[in-house]
């Protein structure tokens, strides 16, 4: 697995978050820096399931990027894909909690000079023979190091996160895309937000995308952008039309992107998880009730959970169900890695719900 995209420190405040100008002093009542960036706390989730992972992102030659080295490396983190730019600062997000929601302010740094070519060049690293040269058969299995390895060793998958923040890497995806398929290797893509709010470039990308990963206001807003007619562009826009309507809403823009190619999975909050293909709503799960403490990574955390399912071609309710509890349980703590599950909770936790 390689995870690409944005790596920087969360520094997340809690309590009298909302700014007052004019020089007013506001006491929090928490203050934590923390892995950040939706793929650094991608990554971070699925190491915690076990699922082996590299992440290629740009940081600086600092003390935040060495910070976010270190703490991805000690959760097991393949970081030697990690590119670092001596002449730029690593990005950093001051995010704004009031538990259930989140302002989020960011300097991209490092995170905007990420290219095709350093992904290329990790993927080919990682595909590179000494990297599985100690697979054997035993028994008729695969062991590394000794370990049963129940999947294929090399890289079998590839997400990236926040294309929006990332201009130089958006425009090489789209030779970087097919090369991918050829050798084999399946994608998935979260944009994220775009702060900008123009939704540009993704719609030629989605033919060679395997899974698209947004939540409810970025799939209608992305659907938009593709050209959906009557598809509302931000959540809050529908007016007078209600859940049902809404929900409607949603899967007619879902249909759109999923007609450009990718199986289309949602992230929707409170309403749970839902999946849908060109013809429609394949699959649903409802939402597990939980007291946020902070949401920051709560979709990074579904989509490690759901794709780590996916991978090892589990029904695709159970793949929904598995993201919706990495989802709940990522927000009961401070920042977007500290209350990630192992696989043992998620499966345990799967069983009691």
């Amino acid at each position: 697995m390689l995870v690409v995209g944005d790596l920087n420190p969360d520094l997340v405040l809690g309590g009298d978050v909302v700014p007052r100008f004019g020089q007013a002093e506001q006491l929090l009542d928490t203050a934590a820096l923390v892995v950040g960036g939706s793929a650094g706390i991608t990554a971070h989730g699925f190491a915690r399931l076990g699922r082996p992972v590299a992440l290629v992102a740009a940081i600086g030659a600092d003390s935040l990027g060495a910070t976010m080295t270190s703490a991805l490396a000690a959760a097991g983190v393949d970081t030697s894909t990690l590119v670092v730019r001596p002449d730029q600062p690593t990005g950093l997000t001051v995010v704004l909690s009031t538990g259930a929601d989140r302002a989020i302010l960011t300097l991209t740094g490092t995170i905007s000079t990420l290219t095709a070519a350093d992904v290329r060049a990790a993927a080919e690293r990682l595909k590179r023979p000494e990297q599985v040269e100690q697979v054997e058969q035993v028994d008729g299995r695969e062991q590394v190091d000794g370990r049963e390895q129940t999947e294929p060793a090399g890289l079998r998958h590839v997400h990236i996160c926040s294309l929006f923040l990332q201009s130089a890497l958006a425009a090489g995806l789209a030779e970087l895309l097919p090369e991918l398929r050829a050798a084999g290797v399946t994608t998935s893509l979260d944009t994220n937000d775009d702060p900008a709010r123009a939704w540009a470039g993704v719609e030629p990308l989605l033919a060679h995308v395997d899974l698209l990963l947004p939540n409810r206001r970025e799939a209608l807003a992305l659907a938009r952008a593709a050209g959906a007619a009557g598809v509302t562009g931000e959540a809050g826009e529908a007016g007078e039309a209600g859940e049902a309507g809404d929900d409607l809403d949603l899967i007619a823009a879902c249909r759109v992107l999923a007609s450009r190619g990718p199986l289309v999975v949602v992230k929707d909050g409170e309403r749970g998880a839902r999946a849908v293909g060109e013809d429609g709503e394949l699959a649903s799960v409802p939402a597990v009730p939980t007291v946020p403490v902070d949401a920051t990574g709560a979709g990074d955390s579904f989509n490690a959970a759901f794709l780590d399912a996916w991978l090892r071609s589990l029904p695709l309710p159970e793949c929904l169900r598995r993201g919706v509890v990495a989802g709940s349980r990522s927000v009961r703590a401070v920042g977007g890695t500290a209350a990630q599950p192992t696989l043992d909770l998620l499966v345990d936790d799967r069983r009691a719900s």
